[in-house]
């Protein structure tokens, strides 16, 4: 087929026709079978896309992976609803690799689209360790106004930092930008399955809805946990050496800097839920033995000390693991920093019984 040459834009016409077929197809489906997510980064652009759909849930869970593996959304409502807060929504959105920069764009975010009830923050003395700037995931989460502040902070940034904003603001529009990313999403979770010999009982449609693999945002468990339900360190031991290596790369610039901007995101993200009215409570994550065997002296220690500080400064609590009363074994993690189904279970408990039901009845 061929149109004739010249004159009227005939190609740009038609690109646009499809374009707009396959907008008003993607606009036929549920959002939120259109919403992809996996265990990489793409998991910031599934937690905006969640919260614009459904904005936040009642008990909201934030923090890196381990905040995401250590936390069990669906067991939290559950054991709520046994003591009498029925109806909760639960939803975890932790991030992998997120530090306080990220986790304050996602609560400021989070709390322009509603008022949770609580919010839940998973920290670890990574959430204070400062790194490279993680622009694109950050500016995900910024609005027009956060641009403009930061354009009046530095210029080269936020010049660098538009593509993405732009991007974000149009895909609320443009459905097919928004979810570009789903069918790559559904071939990957179809390799996942075969890689783990999970495709018994899932059927084709499981993976075009998103509902092969649990999905922590909609209140359900990590897929980690799913499928690695009974890994540990017992079971799969890491070596010293190894570990050694992984806190080797936590350093930046050759240092392990904890007192820079890491701190004043902490303070901005404890700042905007203070303004907002909404109950913050920072509950510090298990770690294993091993990680903290090969922390550099002073650098937990000094984690502690500093999350002490702020959360008395801005008057939240702070729950470390011993206050909990949980010694975590081996057998509950399945790597040097993530807990297991099992030990995800013991801690969510713990949570649940000594931190979240109390704050819920006192707020």
């Amino acid at each position: 087929m061929s149109f004739p040459t010249g004159g009227f834009p005939w190609a740009f016409v038609v690109s646009l026709v499809v374009l707009a077929f396959v907008e008003l197809g993607v606009r036929q489906l549920p959002v939120c079978s259109l919403i992809p997510y996996r265990s990489d980064e793409t998991q910031y652009e599934a937690v905006a896309d969640y919260l614009d759909l459904s904005g936040p849930a009642d008990v909201c869970i934030v923090g890196s992976s381990r905040a995401r593996e250590a936390v069990i959304p669906e067991e939290v409502a559950m054991l709520c609803d046994q003591e009498g807060a029925s109806a909760l929504r639960v939803a975890n959105y932790s991030c992998p690799g997120a530090r306080a920069e990220e986790n304050e764009a996602i609560i400021k975010f989070l709390l322009r689209r509603g008022r949770p009830r609580m919010i839940v923050y998973g920290v670890s003395p990574r959430q204070l360790l400062d790194r490279e700037r993680p622009y694109d995931q950050v500016a995900l989460f910024e609005d027009w106004a956060d641009w403009k502040a930061c354009y009046r902070r530095d210029h080269n940034l936020a010049i660098d930092l538009l593509p993405v904003v732009v991007r974000a603001h149009i895909g609320r529009f443009y459905r097919t930008l928004r979810y570009r990313r789903r069918p790559g999403v559904i071939f990957s979770d179809l390799l996942l399955a075969l890689r783990y010999d999970k495709l018994g009982g899932l059927s084709f449609s499981d993976f075009l809805t998103g509902r092969a693999f649990p999905c922590p945002i909609r209140g359900e468990r990590s897929r980690w946990h799913w499928i690695h339900t009974n890994v540990s360190l017992v079971s799969r031991p890491i070596s010293l050496k190894r570990v050694h290596q992984y806190v080797e790369r936590l350093r930046w610039r050759g240092a392990f800097v904890m007192r820079g901007r890491q701190r004043e995101h902490l303070q901005g993200l404890l700042r905007a839920c203070k303004n907002a009215g909404v109950q913050l409570v920072l509950v510090e994550v298990p770690l294993s033995d091993m990680i903290l065997q090969c922390y550099p002296t002073g650098l937990y220690g000094g984690f502690i000390d500093e999350m002490r500080s702020l959360a008395d400064r801005f008057e939240v609590p702070f729950v470390t693991a011993r206050r909990l009363g949980l010694r975590m074994a081996d057998s509950e993690f399945l790597d040097q920093t993530h807990l297991n189904y099992s030990g995800a279970l013991h801690f969510t408990h713990a949570l649940v019984h000594r931190v979240i039901m109390p704050n819920l009845r006192s707020g």
